[in-house]
């Protein structure tokens, strides 16, 4: 065999390995409009009051404006919408874990969820914006769920009275291969008065390192293929 048919059959070789392993993380991360750049909740679930908006002013008695942090649309999230109850039962968590998140009893609010194949060792990224328009008494928050665990991300304890977070983006990695429901939510507490609001946006799931490195691997095995050739033919 000459070393040119070496070098086209490794070449070949690896440009098979490198797009089965490129479905293969396609395939592992399918999470669909994260940027939400339909305009609409395509490919997610919604539950309560929720809509897809551009640059948005709302909020506390001084208002925020809110951008997207991507592309041209984002999440938005207001906490009157449905029961504690209902709202639990949607993201598929314990109305309890919603409600250690902050102080205070759960009364109403609003989700997205959507559900990913997701691969140990990938990342969950994501962006939020908190927009607290209420004051503690009243700790409204918002979270994030995946699987059965809910997670805060920010109220009004945090941010203080009549306040906000601004975007801050967000990294969560998966410790076992597995089916997941993703949610993003924003809860009133006490009362069901004076609305906080979530933004969300750059929902991505993340393919492991792994599959760079398993690229890279490919190709120093055919590398080194080819220089084992080269050295047999000039013996």
């Amino acid at each position: 065999m000459t070393i040119h048919n070496t070098i086209k059959r490794a070449f070949v070789a690896m440009s098979v390995a490198a797009a089965a392993l490129m479905a293969a993380g396609s395939a592992q991360a399918a999470l669909l409009n994260g940027g939400f750049e339909t305009g609409d909740f395509t490919d997610w679930t919604t539950s309560g009051t929720t809509s897809v908006v551009g640059i948005d002013t709302s909020g506390s008695p001084t208002a925020s404006t809110v951008s997207p942090v991507e592309g041209n649309y984002q999440a938005k999230l207001v906490t009157e919408g449905t029961s504690a109850g209902n709202l639990a039962a949607f993201l598929g968590v314990d109305l309890a874990s919603l409600e250690g998140l902050a102080s205070g009893t759960t009364t109403d609010g609003s989700a997205i969820k959507q559900t990913v194949n997701a691969k140990a060792g990938q990342t969950l990224k994501f962006s939020y914006y908190f927009n607290g328009n209420d004051y503690l008494g009243f700790d409204d928050y918002g979270f994030f769920t995946v699987g059965n665990g809910a997670n805060l991300l920010s109220s009004i304890a945090l941010v203080g009275d009549y306040n906000d977070s601004g975007y801050k983006d967000v990294e969560y990695t998966f410790l076992a291969d597995g089916l997941y429901t993703l949610g993003f939510g924003v809860a009133n507490t006490n009362d069901t008065q004076l609305d906080s609001i979530l933004y969300i946006d750059g929902v991505a799931v993340v393919p492991e390192p792994a599959a760079v490195a398993g690229l890279l691997a490919i190709g120093a095995l055919g590398a080194g293929a080819i220089k084992r050739k080269r050295r047999a033919n000039l013996a």
